[in-house]
């Protein structure tokens, strides 16, 4: 299997337990397409407290620069204005 194909994987803990997690590695087909487009895919998360969660590596590597683990809205403004977009992609349950 490809990490880069896949936007779970598996991790196996310690103890024997398995759970799913969001791959960093995830590339979106689309994301291949032209580099030109500044496409970042995110998941967004509703408990409450509306949060942005990045799935590709773009948009990992600017709540990396950020230094948190989602995006607010102002972040969300502020990267829209270097001229990205932003996807959604829907968590299957």
């Amino acid at each position: 299997m490809t990490l880069k194909n896949s936007l779970y994987m598996t991790v196996k803990h310690n103890d024997g337990s398995e759970s799913q997690m969001l791959n960093p590695y995830y590339v979106h087909p689309d994301e291949n397409k032209s580099s030109l487009d500044k496409i970042l895919y995110v998941k967004r998360n509703v408990c409450g407290n509306e949060l942005v969660y990045p799935v590709c590596k773009d948009a990992i590597l600017f709540t990396k620069l950020l230094k948190q683990e989602s995006l607010t809205t102002d972040d969300i403004a502020r990267i829209k204005s270097l001229g990205y977009t932003f996807k959604h992609i829907e968590e299957k349950i």
